[in-house]
């Protein structure tokens, strides 16, 4: 009996597939084109079948025509609450399915759904080492390509499969998703997020226990207790790891004291191959050949989620390491443990040092607390990321692969510059709120944004952008190469090793990779030209400005899209006239609107607000609160929360 199921692509794109009876097997002949991390298909009968190309993804579910009508029985299944039961409608709905094949309906009982719309909002899943996703996930499993499923199908490890978007290729809709549908946990999700209801009574809570009398002499074990809470409830499987990691590092400090020479390195070591083992172990380590039969002799290794801010962490034990291991004594285990694990600079920074922090630590008065300015940081924090960064989001989504390909040549431009306000707003955001949360808390992290925008050289961005990781970098990577006290190759050479090292702290994919070879590369290229021009006029400033904000916000496309391909070829759009269907031509009107605060804060607006305005001050922060609130865009996760 010969049937037909249609398949949809993100690009409007339709394909077929014949699916066939044979001798009570189901098995499909799927033809894809090239590029075939983009396949959206269903498949029906949803029963047991074959299917052969590269690494499989098999989506089991009854035909999705992608009218109306099938799109309302999408929504119908995607009703899968946070309890993780399986609904009653989706047992009978898919009765069959979970006769044939009761793994696959316990599978079913694990999945999880969330209603966003736009490609980037889960972009710390979908980016992590540079995969990407296909367009359409609503279930996957591996499989071995020449093999019948027989009823079996098993989650796949990390790195071979990532969820995407249902995207609808009607001709009024094109481009647009409607649903995007998850699978077990990857990366954090579901736990407290500084944007969240959830957090705001978490902090309120632990502000009152802080300054409770009773509780004072408490103080450090309390936030250190607090900090666990925070990040457990998003991995709380991953709590041993962090524990590991504090405690690891505790003790190589100790024995350090007594032999600096082997225990300080060991320390470090120890520290980067837990960085090196959860960010970069797809790189050495692939899931498909280790296990082709479908049993994983590595599966519960391979299956460990990304420890979300591993990255902030390690480098935070590594300065612990080196700064403190000069002192006479190694200080208590409860100041390491809020040290590294203090929840406002925990998941992205800033990155402290040790030298920095710990003499902070002591008790701390409520009086003390300057709340005008914790609040204006935590406002300033909320409205960047909730006004601006989120709803630039809902725009830039337009780049992801594919997308783009759906965006005329002249939008790809704008999607750029938009993306580039975007990431600054959202990690601008981030850093200002969790400066403010730990003024609260009696204790000051450094300022990590200041207005890199208005840089007039690419060494002046980097004393500007992300403060904390290029303090870092310098300080424990650069100056220990030799920094530029070896003569002008040896300079250029430790800047191309300690940029590109920058860029692949960021992720495991050739995209990072480059940006920060690029970074490093006009880093290089400027040094002896910033020797002859020495002091420019206003107006070569404002050229030079405008440069290096060009320069800056092109290579921030290797950062939107690490799939190498992918990026390329939206730059090869951006070169090419097109006349694609154009879905963005709401963003020219649009994007001045959620772009507008971030020229305005680089005009130096906030000087003016420091001298001559300062009546208006509550007045503005006031504003700030309104719109942060009455127009926040779309919930989207902060973009660092990927590193």
């Amino acid at each position: 009996m010969l049937q037909r199921c249609v398949f949809g692509l993100a690009r409007s794109v339709q394909f077929n597939i014949d699916a066939f009876e044979d001798g009570g097997q189901v098995g499909c002949d799927l033809r894809v084109p090239e590029s075939d991390d983009s396949i959206a298909f269903v498949l029906e009968p949803a029963l047991p079948c074959t299917i052969s190309f590269g690494r499989i993804i098999l989506i089991v579910m009854s035909t999705i025509e992608l009218d109306d009508k099938t799109l309302r029985r999408t929504e119908e299944i995607n009703d899968i609450g946070p309890d993780r039961r399986l609904p009653a409608k989706m047992r009978s709905f898919n009765r069959k399915v979970f006769e044939s094949s009761p793994e696959l309906a316990l599978m079913w009982r694990r999945v999880g759904s969330q209603p966003l719309c736009g490609g980037a909002a889960d972009r710390r899943r979908d980016h992590l080492l540079g995969f990407t996703p296909p367009r359409l996930a609503l279930l996957h499993a591996q499989h071995d390509p020449t093999l019948p499923f027989q009823g079996r199908v098993r989650e796949a490890p990390l790195g071979t499969f990532y969820n995407g978007n249902l995207c609808s290729s009607s001709s009024r809709r094109l481009g647009r998703c409607e649903r995007r549908w998850y699978m077990p946990d990857r990366v954090n999700r579901g736990g407290m997020t500084f944007t969240s209801l959830q957090f705001g009574i978490f902090v309120v809570v632990v502000f009152g226990a802080y300054y409770w009398p009773p509780l004072r002499r408490f103080q450090v074990q309390l936030l250190v207790l607090a900090s666990l809470v925070f990040y457990g409830s998003g991995q709380p499987e991953l709590l041993p790891l962090l524990l590991l990691a504090v405690l690891g590092t505790y003790l190589c400090l100790v024995l350090a004291f007594d032999n600096r020479a082997v225990f300080m390195p060991i320390g470090i070591v120890f520290n980067l191959a837990l960085l090196a083992f959860f960010k970069y172990k797809l790189l050495f380590i692939d899931p498909a050949a280790l296990h082709p039969t479908g049993v994983a002799p590595l599966d519960v290794l391979l299956r460990l989620p990304l420890p979300i801010g591993i990255s902030f962490f390690v480098f935070h034990n590594i300065s612990l390491l080196v700064d403190l291991t000069r002192e006479k004594q190694p200080p208590r285990l409860r100041d390491v443990f809020l040290y590294i694990i203090f929840f406002p600079q925990l998941v992205s920074g800033p990155i402290t040092r040790a030298g920095q922090f710990m003499p902070q630590i002591g008790p701390k008065r409520l009086a003390d607390v300057d709340f005008v300015e914790a609040a204006k940081w935590i406002l300033t924090g909320f409205f960047f990321k909730l006004y601006v960064a989120n709803n630039l989001n809902e725009m830039t989504s337009y780049m992801d692969y594919p997308l783009y390909e759906t965006v005329a040549t002249p939008d790809r431009w704008l999607l750029v510059f938009l993306y580039s306000y975007q990431i600054y707003a959202d990690f601008f955001g981030y850093s200002a709120i969790a400066l403010g949360l730990a003024l609260l808390f009696g204790y000051r992290l450094p300022i990590n944004f200041n207005l890199p925008y208005i840089s007039v050289s690419f060494s002046e961005f980097w004393t500007r952008w992300h403060i904390s990781l290029s303090t870092w970098l310098r300080t424990y990577l650069y100056i220990p190469l030799g920094g530029n006290r070896k003569g002008p190759v040896r300079t250029c050479l430790n800047l191309m090793i300690v940029m590109t090292l920058g860029g692949l702290w960021h992720g495991a994919s050739l995209s990072y990779a480059l940006w920060g070879m690029l970074h490093g590369l006009l880093l290089v290229i400027e040094r002896p030209f910033l020797k002859v021009l020495g002091e420019a006029s206003p107006v070569v400033r404002v050229a030079r400005m405008g440069v290096v904000f060009f320069c800056v916000t092109m290579l921030w496309i290797f950062f939107k899209l690490p799939n190498f391909d992918h990026a390329v070829g939206y730059l090869a759009g951006m070169f090419s006239p097109t006349d694609n269907p154009n879905p963005t031509k709401l963003f020219r009107n649009m994007a001045l609107l959620y772009a507008l605060p971030v020229l305005i804060q680089h005009l130096g607006i906030g000087a003016l607000f420091d001298g001559r305005l300062r009546r208006w001050e509550p007045y503005l922060y006031g504003a700030l609160a309104a719109l942060a609130y009455v127009e926040a865009g779309p919930d989207a996760a902060f973009i660092y929360f990927q590193f």
